[in-house]
């Protein structure tokens, strides 16, 4: 792969800033841009000027503290500056302060982060492209193939989107507005159209157990640990796995058809699907998640995918959980 000089790269920031201009600049009438250090933040990631991106990231999200591009470019900047645990903690923050399929998609991508800066890369994109800024994605994955052109799963991530239809992505009217940031996503499928099983459940129960560090995460409070009765068709059920687990107030089909695509690829990896092997009856007991400082006093939806004996997500249950305002 061919690597841009600097002139070509100054060139493609100016370009992509000239844009932005025009587009605001399309009805005749001069309109402020709403948020510049975001606009000279996302350039200079163009640039590869990441210490200077990482100012102007700052400055946005002082400006607009409730727009998740703030919050991804930063962790974006950060992963390239070797400072994977403030790339996170920048998600967590961001999280934080929205709500809804946003704070959904921020908290995935943290998990992304947390996981490897390749697996990081990989949900900063995905995050972008599941709230409707597909070019942003593009361009992010495009940059770090560049940088890093032996990573196959980058690679292998960027042909996927492109790959996408028209027809499956967002169209400019859909993507947020800054008034609807923080706000839950719009639902573009029903769960039919998702081609999984929206299986129910009977006898739910869930009990908190406060030990430091539960699950070996080391910023946890405790944990919440989940019980519950499968209610459907479970001939082809061999597991059920906690997808996100975090109480979700307004969570979209969208967020659960990328989990069902995604999840099973990283339990795979961790040898999950040695688990699924064995005949699965209708309990589901023991399935806990850690409770995060930013969780406490969070009531929403835990998101649980079935799987078959191949380790693909079949189906999904939605199991709603309030978690206590303090810890302990």
């Amino acid at each position: 792969m061919h690597r841009c000089t600097n002139a070509l790269r100054k060139t493609l920031a100016m370009t992509l800033t000239m844009v932005l201009l025009l587009s605001l600049f399309a009805c005749g009438v001069p309109t402020p841009i709403p948020n510049p250090p975001l606009v000279l933040g996302e350039n200079y990631l163009s640039e590869l000027d990441y210490e200077q991106a990482l100012l102007q990231f700052d400055q946005a999200i002082e400006i607009e503290p409730k727009n998740p591009r703030g919050y991804l470019g930063k962790a974006d900047a950060l992963l390239h500056l070797d400072r994977q645990a403030e790339a996170a903690s920048a998600l967590a923050t961001g999280a934080k302060a929205t709500r809804g399929d946003t704070r959904a998609a921020l908290k995935a991508a943290r998990a992304k982060i947390e996981k490897s800066p390749i697996d990081g890369y990989i949900g900063l994109s995905a995050c972008y492209e599941r709230l409707g800024w597909r070019e942003i994605a593009l361009l992010l994955l495009r940059r770090v193939c560049e940088e890093m052109p032996e990573e196959t799963r980058l690679r292998e991530t960027l042909e996927g989107l492109m790959s996408i239809g028209e027809n499956e992505t967002l169209t400019q009217n859909e993507k947020p507005t800054t008034a609807e940031l923080g706000e839950a996503s719009p639902t573009r499928w029903s769960a039919e159209e998702s081609g999984l099983i929206e299986y129910s459940y009977s006898n739910l129960s869930y009990e908190f157990d406060w030990t430091v560090d539960y699950l070996g995460n080391q910023d946890a409070l405790g944990g919440c640990i989940l019980n519950f009765t499968l209610v459907g068709d479970l001939d082809d059920v061999a597991a059920v796995l906690i997808a996100i687990g975090t109480p979700v107030p307004s969570l979209s089909i969208d967020t659960v058809k990328e989990m069902a695509l995604e999840m099973p690829k990283l339990w795979k990896n961790e040898n999950w699907v040695n688990h699924v092997s064995e005949p699965f009856d209708e309990a589901v007991l023991g399935q806990g998640f850690p409770i995060m400082d930013d969780d406490l006093g969070v009531s929403g939806d835990v998101l649980l995918l079935a799987l078959n004996h191949e380790c693909e997500a079949i189906g999904y249950v939605l199991v709603p959980v309030s978690l206590p305002a303090t810890a302990g």
